[in-house]
């Protein structure tokens, strides 16, 4: 516990402690002042006696040099133990500083602990960046390959630490996925197929299931073109909203209850790209509640910034590749 509060005003606790304080001060000076006055009194009556004692012109007795020495040395040693008493206060006042420290480190620890999540996705954010931005300038690099295959390899080379940026632990099942939106053949409206996914339960990509638009949380918000999260998919209105009539599967309700959709927005560009999606079995692990941190959600994001980066590269590299070459004139 820190010794001031808000604006460097004394807690309630660093008040108290110096009331305390002040009035074991004043018992300690109370105390000194009491010993000074009853050793003082009872050695000068002890001396004053064995004097009234004496007959004038007689030498005093044995008895009589013995008490006057016993007086001397008493009053003494009520001098030595006034001046050599310590300052009990001192100590006290060192332990309750010490005892405050030990509450401050413990309030930081147990912050640490708290906050530790946040702290380890933060870490795993940067690494995500990292590796994506690793994925973009080697496709410069090698001026070869698809939007699509620039994504799985992102998707891929981040398979480690995306789970964990999401807040994702080994027990939980979860899903990540990126859709490209391709046009459904003799219709104007568009679908969305799997181009790479990181899964908990691993499954093969020819078994994902292919999301029209506007059915699903995917197609909806493809159909919008705007984020869209689920903070529970087995309530009442999600199931009305968002419910893939003919596209269920036996245990979405188990293993699919809190998703959030992100479209993948390419400046310039009419409609979404596609979308990236993820998925828990945790209810509210991505939710619009606000939250102190780093949220999931970010993670996912992030994808959708890159995977939208990484379309806009490559659509500029085709484009300068197909233009014709600037010729001079004579």
């Amino acid at each position: 516990m820190s010794e001031t509060g808000e604006a460097g005003q004394p807690t309630l606790r660093a008040s108290f402690d110096a009331v305390i304080l002040s009035r074991l001060r004043s018992i300690r000076w109370g105390n000194i002042l009491f010993k000074a006055i009853f050793f003082a009194l009872a050695a000068a009556i002890a001396g004053i006696a064995q004097f009234v004692t004496w007959p004038e012109g007689a030498s005093p007795t044995n008895a009589q040099v013995v008490g006057i020495c016993a007086t001397i040395g008493v009053f003494l040693a009520a001098l030595v133990s006034i001046v050599s008493e310590k300052d009990a206060t001192r100590e006290i006042e060192i332990a309750q500083r010490l005892h405050a420290k030990a509450e401050e480190y413990r309030e930081r620890y147990e912050s640490t602990v708290r906050d530790w999540p946040d702290i380890e996705r933060m870490i795993a954010l940067h690494l995500v960046t990292v590796l994506f931005r690793d994925a973009l300038e080697g496709a410069c690099l090698a001026m070869s390959g698809d939007e699509r295959t620039l994504i799985s390899s992102m998707t891929t080379l981040a398979e480690r630490s995306l789970p964990a940026a999401a807040g994702f632990s080994y027990a939980d099942e979860w899903t990540i996925c990126v859709y490209a939106a391709e046009p459904v053949e003799g219709d104007c409206r568009f679908q969305l197929r799997l181009v790479e996914h990181l899964r908990a339960i691993k499954c093969g990509k020819d078994t994902a299931r292919v999301w029209p638009e506007g059915r699903g949380v995917a197609g909806i918000a493809f159909s919008n073109a705007s984020e869209i999260v689920v903070a529970d998919l087995t309530s009442e209105t999600a199931r009305a909203v968002f419910k893939p009539s003919g596209l269920e599967r036996e245990y979405d309700d188990d293993r699919y209850r809190s998703m959030v959709a992100i479209p993948i927005l390419v400046q310039g560009a009419e409609r979404p790209w596609g979308i990236v999606t993820a998925t828990s079995r945790a209810n509210g692990h991505f939710n619009h509640e606000h939250e102190e941190g780093i949220k999931p959600i970010e993670a996912i994001r992030a994808l959708a910034d890159y995977a939208a980066l990484a379309v806009a590269m490559i659509d500029s590299r085709d484009r300068a590749a197909n233009s014709p070459p600037i010729t001079k004139s004579p």
